[in-house]
C-alpha cells in the first residue's frame, strides 16, 4: 500500500494480504493442523496471522477510514460461518481517527494502526476484549503505521510508511507492554513512491513485512526478531501483486493480487498453487486457513481451501474499509 503522510493513500489498491515463504515452486497448498492451536493446550504456534481458535465467540473487526480526516471507525461483527451477514455487534469510534491496519492477538486485545493522511497520525491504538475506548497508545517514532502484528510474546511490530526512515519504510518495535520503542528497522526497498503493506509471522517467528513501490510492485523481507536482520524473500510477486499479506498455522501464504484474487503459497512455493476468485483489501487467516477478506465495502468469508467465499458480511451504510481482523471478543 502506498501511503504518504502528505496525501490520501487509497488511489491504488490498498491494504490486504502478504506473503510469506519461500524457495520451491512445486506442491500444494497444506491442510493446517489446529491441534496445537486449541485454547488450553499450552501450547503457542510460532506464527500466523490468526488468532489462537476458530471457536463460535470471535468476532470479526472491519476499519473504516470513512473518507474524512479524523473520522474513522472500526466495526464489529461476530465471526461465525453459519451467520448469513450477521448484524453489526458495535462500533468503535474512540482512538480510530484513521484506522487502516488492524491484528487480535490471542488474548483478545485490538490493535489499530491509524494512518495520518490529512489529521495527525494517533499511532496504534489498544482495546481490551469488548472495548470501545482504547486503554494504550503506541506513538513514539510512528509516522504513517499502517500495519501492525502482534508475536506471540507479545512483542508489537508495526510498519511504517512515513518520513523519519532511510527508506521511507520501516518496521518500529514495542517490548511486550511498553509504550516505547525498543527499535527501528529499515527495509531496503529500492525505487520510489514506497508503500508500507502488512505484515505476518512464518512457522520460526519471523517478521515478514510486505513493501512495494511504484515500478517494482510488491516485495516481501523476512525480519529476524533476535538479530533484526533483514533479508528479501524469494519468492514471485512484483507488479501483479498488492501489498498485503497473511499466513495460516500449516504455512500457507496469502497474497493479494492486482487482478482481484487472492494468490496461495504453499509452505515453501515460490509460485501460488491456487487464487481465489475475488480479491480484497486486507485478509486474516486463521489457523485452519479459514479466511476473512477485506473488501472495501464488507468482508468475504471463505472456508479452508475454497476459493469462493462462503458468506459475505455488507457493512451498512457503504464504507471505505480496509483492515481486517478476527480473534476472542470477551
Amino acid at each position: 500500500m502506498r501511503i504518504r503522510a502528505s496525501r490520501t493513500p487509497f488511489g491504488v489498491l490498498a491494504f490486504v494480504l502478504f506473503l510469506a515463504a519461500c524457495g520451491g515452486n512445486s506442491g500444494s497448498a497444506v491442510a493446517p493442523h489446529t491441534s496445537a492451536n486449541v485454547p488450553g493446550s499450552g501450547v503457542l504456534p510460532p506464527a500466523f496471522s490468526g488468532s489462537l481458535t476458530t471457536a463460535t465467540h470471535n468476532v470479526v473487526y472491519l476499519s473504516d477510514i470513512d473518507g474524512r480526516p479524523g473520522k474513522g471507525q472500526i466495526l464489529a461483527y461476530p465471526a461465525s460461518l453459519d451467520a448469513k451477514n450477521p448484524p453489526l455487534a458495535r462500533t468503535i469510534l474512540r482512538g480510530a481517527i484513521r484506522p487502516i491496519g488492524l491484528w487480535v492477538d490471542s488474548a483478545g486485545t485490538l490493535y489499530a494502526a491509524n494512518i495520518p493522511n490529512g489529521f495527525p497520525t494517533n499511532g496504534v491504538e489498544e482495546y481490551q476484549p469488548g472495548a470501545t475506548t482504547p486503554f494504550r497508545e503506541l506513538k513514539e517514532d510512528l509516522a504513517a503505521p499502517t500495519a501492525v502484528a502482534v508475536a506471540a510474546d507479545g512483542t508489537v511490530y508495526v510498519n511504517d510508511g512515513g518520513v523519519g526512515c532511510s527508506t521511507d519504510v520501516c518496521v518500529v518495535i514495542f517490548p511486550a507492554g511498553s509504550v516505547h520503542a525498543s527499535a527501528k528497522i529499515p527495509v531496503p526497498i529500492t525505487g520510489y513512491a514506497h508503500g508500507a503493506g502488512q505484515l505476518a509471522f512464518d512457522k520460526r517467528g519471523n517478521v515478514l513485512v510486505a513493501a512495494s513501490t511504484f515500478r517494482t510492485g510488491l516485495e516481501i523481507f523476512k525480519l529476524n526478531p533476535v538479530t533484526h536482520d533483514v533479508s528479501k524473500l524469494d519468492v514471485n510477486v512484483g507488479t501483479g501483486f498488492a501489498d498485503g499479506i497473511a499466513t495460516d498455522a500449516a504455512g500457507n501464504l496469502y497474497v493479494t493480487t492486482n487482478g482481484g484474487g487472492i494468490a496461495v503459497f504453499p509452505p515453501g512455493a515460490k509460485h501460488p498453487a491456487r487464487t481465489t476468485t475475488r480479491g480484497g483489501t486486507a485478509i486474516w487467516a486463521m489457523p485452519d486457513g479459514t479466511l476473512y477478506v477485506a473488501t472495501g465495502g464488507g468482508v468475504d468469508e471463505y472456508k479452508p481451501g475454497a476459493n469462493a467465499p462462503f458468506n459475505t458480511i455488507t457493512a451498512t451504510p457503504p464504507m471505505q474499509g480496509f483492515g481486517v481482523a478476527v480473534g476472542p471478543d470477551r
